[in-house]
């Protein structure tokens, strides 16, 4: 619980919250006042109220710091940090790595995004103008994106190449072998790393940036990623007891020879290690 007592100078509740304890966000405030977990004078309330000089604040949310997050800062420089995002955790929106990033930056905005159940490195700029070749230099490929995976099977080839479709309301993407009406093109190069048994761990790396593009794509060929519960097998994942998906962004690659700001990133290899709990059961 955090409490704390109103001075003049506070007026909504939430600005009084954040003065005093800027590692919660917003978001967090909000919710937590729809869920009325947060008192005044002992009195729980459901919207922003404005306070009174000596008003006593109490808040029924585990208090968050700074350095919860910056463990997961794997690289940072003055115009870009990179972040370990865990697996359950959203990239942007409402509770996101993003949004409570925000709390402690004067500016970070992502630049791109993993699936909530997919866990990994996450680049983002802290500054407008690195915003902005950021975003051009991952479009031109000029960084580099790699993943490692648990499949099933031994995919074949080295190559995958699909046109992908979402569906807007119920979110699931649909994979077809030729172009049709209102698809966009998704191609993943890949590689085994391993086998053993009958799964393969592979490393991916993205040619395009689709909506769950490595996930469905080796599931149309037979070779779904194990823990996936939207585009796996839930047989396999039992037989497996893999309850979440074994997909992590693992690797950064950094070709900028020509940038106006990141040439002195050119060559760098940013890289976690990955180690996926699989064991099959009798």
């Amino acid at each position: 619980m955090i409490t704390f007592s109103a001075d003049k100078y506070y007026a909504k509740l939430t600005k009084a919250i954040l003065k005093q304890r800027p590692e919660l966000s917003y978001n967090e405030l909000r919710k937590a006042i729809r869920n009325k977990n947060i008192k005044i004078n002992g009195v729980r309330i459901d919207r922003d109220v404005e306070l009174s000089q000596g008003d006593k604040v109490e808040i029924y949310i585990k208090p968050r710091n700074f350095e919860t997050y910056r463990q997961g800062a794997v690289y940072e420089d003055q115009n870009i940090a990179v972040f370990y995002k865990p697996k359950g955790v959203q990239s942007v929106g409402e509770d996101s790595l993003s949004e409570k990033l925000k709390n402690f930056y004067d500016y970070i905005e992502p630049c791109h995004r993993l699936d909530t159940n997919t866990d990994g490195l996450m680049i983002f700029a802290l500054n407008e103008n690195a915003y902005n070749e950021l975003l051009f230099l991952i479009k031109e490929r000029k960084i580099r994106k790699f993943y490692k995976a648990i499949v099933y099977g031994e995919p074949k080839g080295k190559k995958l190449t699909l046109f992908l479709v979402k569906d807007s309301k119920t979110g699931i993407v649909k994979a077809y072998e030729k172009q049709v009406r209102g698809a966009s093109k998704a191609e993943t190069e890949f590689r085994i790393i391993k086998s053993y048994g009958d799964c393969s761990e592979i490393e991916a790396e993205l040619l395009t940036g689709k909506t769950h593009q490595i996930r469905v794509s080796f599931a149309h060929f037979g070779n779904p990623i194990l823990g996936d519960g939207k585009y796996g097998s839930n047989t396999l994942n039992k037989a497996y007891k893999v309850h979440k998906q074994c997909l992590t962004a693992y690797k950064l690659k950094f070709n900028i020879e020509r940038s106006k700001i990141f040439n002195y990133l050119n060559g760098k290899i940013i890289e976690i290690p990955v180690k996926f709990p699989v064991k099959k059961q009798d």
